[in-house]
């Protein structure tokens, strides 16, 4: 029996070496893969856990910051005043210029009262005096008139607020009443000018601005029992 050479078993050596060695590789080349695979969906999974972290973490924080916005706007609310811009910056009007009528014991005696008011309507005038109806108000000066004026939706100016009332009378302008009025005629609204109480009626009988501006001015009246109007003083120009 004739011995092979270890050449004449090369070819079939080399085939089943490189057979072991490819399979080898690739059970290396799957393994890689594998350990990759789960390194990655390892840090994927961690990446994402932290983000949703991060992101809860962010939401609290706006959460918290909304909740410390509402509480400080809540407590600015309670505490805070009226708006600088809208607070009253003169003083109250003195006793004499909310009053500027005194009413003597004789008077009280006759029911003469005094009264704020505004002259809605007025009828023809008679040789005593002019028809007129009126419509009582509320004098408030100071805080008390911008607090009204605010809760009412007005805008508060100057030193006081008139709060219209429903109460509508009928009432007899004299023809001797005095009359006090400003800005009349053209004049500065801060001056003030004594007119006829026919100057004023005949004013207020028309139909045109200058009647309904004065319609819609309030006056101090001082007023008889009977509705006879002896005197009427415009109140202060806001």
């Amino acid at each position: 029996m004739t011995d092979q050479s270890p050449d004449s078993r090369t070819p079939a050596f080399r085939q089943f070496a490189a057979t072991v060695a490819l399979f080898a590789l690739a059970v290396i080349v799957l393994g890689t893969m594998f350990v990759l695979a789960t390194y990655t969906s390892g840090v994927s999974k961690r990446s994402d856990k932290q983000i949703g972290e991060l992101s809860a973490r962010i939401d609290a924080l706006t959460e918290s910051q909304k909740l410390i916005v509402a509480q400080l706007g809540a407590e600015k609310v309670a505490t805070g005043t009226a708006p600088t811009a809208a607070v009253p910056t003169k003083a109250a009007p003195t006793a004499e210029s909310v009053v500027p009528f005194s009413r003597s014991a004789t008077e009280a005696g006759l029911g003469i009262n005094v009264a704020v008011a505004r002259f809605t309507k007025t009828g023809s005038t008679t040789t005593s005096g002019t028809p007129a109806t009126i419509r009582y108000g509320n004098y408030l000066d100071g805080t008390v008139g911008y607090s009204v004026a605010v809760s009412k939706g007005d805008v508060f100016q100057g030193d006081y607020y008139v709060d219209e009332s429903t109460r509508t009378v009928e009432a007899k302008l004299l023809r001797g009443a005095e009359v006090t009025v400003y800005g009349w005629n053209g004049a500065a609204a801060s001056k003030s000018a004594k007119i006829t109480a026919a100057d004023l009626a005949r004013v207020l009988g028309r139909n045109d601005d200058a009647a309904r501006r004065w319609q819609s001015t309030w006056f101090w009246i001082k007023i008889g029992r009977q509705g006879e109007i002896l005197a009427a003083t415009q109140t202060p120009p806001q």
